[in-house]
């Protein structure tokens, strides 16, 4: 009896509490949708080698997004001991034109499909497409790192995108050696960044 008397005299505040307690779940209930949808339209780019681990390795980037992005370039940067060096590649130059069966074989750009991939060539087909020919073997020789960053646009964005991995150089007897120095892809977020590459690929 004492305790249904309590639960009469305290109704309206009980009442107050378990509305306030429901207003809470449901708030809680929306964002964790809102940031589960959000996070399945995020752009989310990985970058990794294949087939080998010397320079004829092949880098690979896949579309983990379920959203499809339009890949735009590749950023090269280049480090060695004292410097560091920074190219915009689109094309495939190492592959002939009268080789290849469709212009569009010869270039990187091009939509990518959710969990598609995409074989941006050997790190030397990729040194390569930054440098010039004659020069290839002498770069190749100093490398110490090559950094790779691919660049999209996705279709709900207005500003670019994409992820970017560091690949070590380093000698395991007489064979030039590439390692990634992170499992996970680093994805381009900060608006800086965004304005770096804009800027790299406006003035390429």
């Amino acid at each position: 009896m004492a305790l249904l008397s309590w639960i009469q005299q305290y109704m309206d505040l009980l009442n107050l509490v378990l509305n306030a307690l429901m207003l809470l779940v449901w708030v809680v209930y929306l964002h964790l949708i809102l940031m589960g949808f959000l996070r399945q339209r995020q752009c989310i780019l990985h970058l990794d080698l294949g087939a080998a681990t010397d320079e004829n390795a092949r880098c690979i980037v896949t579309n983990m997004g379920s959203e499809p992005v339009y890949l735009a370039a590749v950023v090269i940067d280049l480090s060695f001991e004292n410097r560091q060096e920074r190219y915009v590649i689109t094309d495939r130059s190492e592959m002939p034109l009268d080789q290849a069966d469709r212009p569009l074989e010869r270039t990187i750009k091009g939509p990518l499909a959710g969990g598609e991939a995409l074989d941006l060539g050997s790190f030397r087909d990729l040194v390569g497409r930054s440098v010039a020919t004659k020069a290839i073997d002498e770069t190749m020789e100093a490398l110490t790192a090559v950094t790779v960053t691919a660049v999209a646009v996705s279709n709900h964005a207005q500003s670019l995108t994409g992820g970017y991995k560091r690949f070590d150089v380093y000698w395991d007897g007489h064979i030039r050696m590439f390692r990634p120095n992170s499992v996970i892809t680093s994805q381009v977020r900060g608006i800086w960044r965004r304005r770096d590459l804009a800027g790299a690929i406006a003035g390429y």
